[in-house]
């Protein structure tokens, strides 16, 4: 199954570092994710989902990267 991880690295109320345990996890199931990223956000606290549906940075185009997978 295919994630795609948001945080933003001044977060104060969920700390950005709680995400390395999970996602280190995911990275060592067998099989391996299909897609597995991991995007922290420099200088955003909790609200890291503007940044997420802001299309003006095509490299975080999340539309594009939800419509690419599909159910298998």
């Amino acid at each position: 199954m295919p994630i795609w991880a948001f945080h933003g690295d001044a977060d104060t109320n969920v700390s950005p570092a709680d995400d390395g345990v999970p996602i280190a996890s995911l990275n060592e199931c067998d099989p391996t994710p299909v897609d597995l990223r991991y995007t922290l956000y420099p200088g955003v606290a909790h609200d890291s989902w503007t940044m997420t549906y802001d299309l003006s940075n095509p490299a975080n185009d999340i539309y594009a990267w939800l419509l690419s997978h599909q159910k298998m």
